[in-house]
């Protein structure tokens, strides 16, 4: 454990930030001081910290969103072995809800930086492992929900061209890659909007880059009850035996 820490630590609690390389580090050091009943301390090094367990830890760990994302991919396998030994905090912007949902069950509590008014309560329902969640955050819950539900009653050209959209392909080239008129894509796009009761469409890019997986077994589901096996650009399927949604999906740029 950091010296600083095992120092702070002997007079009274600690929190410990882990902000990364996050645009206002001091600010949000700040925001926690003036609010926190703990002595606050700054963790440089995420990984390092991790990895020198769980001895002499701090009553609370913050990690921003950014942290808690690189965590994941560098530390993958040690950490729900460390959420679970730790009181670890979320600290994210409203914003990063949703994308930071299959973090949820790792941590005890989150913290909304939209709404520092509420530090004291959130933290103190954090460490018994309650969180306080702005109502804006539960509705975006709700709507994503339901807007996976409505995915299956898009159509495969709907999903083919959904999938465009996501890789932020303009209404031209959309229409040249699925063979279909301009402005059938135009037309195309203001349905998916209706149906996924979005507003435009970097909302849809936007929902298709956060549900991709879902959006992709739909499409790869559709194509196998077809009898249409997934198949990649090099491999492209036979112009007589696919319909141009389902050929343009087997052959999609997944990997983006």
């Amino acid at each position: 454990m950091n010296d600083r820490i095992l120092g702070v630590m002997e007079h009274q609690g600690v929190t410990a930030l882990a902000l990364g390389a996050e645009r206002g580090a001091d600010a949000v050091v700040g925001w926690f001081a003036g609010q926190s009943c703990h002595q606050v301390v700054l963790v440089e090094d995420a990984e390092a910290y991790m990895d020198e367990g769980r001895e002499g830890a701090p009553d609370l760990t913050v990690l921003s969103f950014e942290v808690m994302r690189r965590l994941s991919r560098t530390r993958s396998d040690r950490l729900p072995e460390f959420c679970d030994a730790h009181h670890v905090v979320l600290l994210l912007r409203l914003e990063q809800f949703l994308d930071s949902i299959a973090f949820l069950g790792l941590v005890d509590g989150v913290v909304f930086r939209d709404a520092p008014q509420h530090l004291r309560e959130s933290l103190a329902l954090a460490e018994a492992g309650y969180s306080i969640l702005p109502s804006a955050a539960v509705m975006d819950v709700v709507g994503d929900r339901l807007r996976c539900e409505a995915v299956a009653r898009l159509s495969t050209l709907d999903l083919a061209l959904l999938e465009q959209m996501r890789l932020g392909e303009t209404n031209r080239t959309i229409s040249r890659f699925l063979a279909i008129a301009e402005a059938t894509v135009k037309s195309k796009v203001r349905g998916i909007l209706k149906v996924l009761k979005l507003n435009n469409r970097t909302e849809a890019a936007v929902f298709a880059a956060r549900q991709a997986d879902l959006i992709r077994a739909v499409i790869r589901q559709r194509l196998a009850d077809s009898g249409l096996a997934h198949r990649t650009e090099t491999t492209p399927l036979p112009a007589s035996r696919a319909p141009v949604a389902a050929r343009a999906m087997a052959d999609c740029r997944w990997d983006h």
